[in-house]
């Protein structure tokens, strides 16, 4: 399942629970922190409530996992998601 062509195309799935797994794959399983983060905040703009939660969510868990993360690109996205009152309290 590790295929980063495989992983995405599952990201693309209207699924919920296919992509649901597929985040949390990737926050457990790939080392790649900038691919991750990417996709992670792609994921974030998802218009499902519990996908773009789940993928906030992530962003926590590779930079846990990894011990790093991105500050530069992932702080500011956050700081823009703060003022997005429906994943604000994921953020905080």
């Amino acid at each position: 399942m590790d295929s980063k062509s495989h992983l995405e195309n599952l990201l693309n799935s209207n699924d919920i629970a296919k992509v649901s797994e597929t985040l949390l794959y990737i926050a457990h399983n790939i080392n790649n922190v900038e691919w991750a983060e990417k996709n992670f905040m792609r994921m974030a703009n998802n218009s499902n409530e519990d996908i773009s939660g789940l993928a906030l969510t992530c962003l926590g868990h590779i930079a846990r996992v990894n011990g790093r993360i991105s500050k530069e690109i992932v702080i500011p996205f956050l700081k823009e998601k703060i003022n997005n009152t429906r994943l604000c309290p994921l953020i905080i």
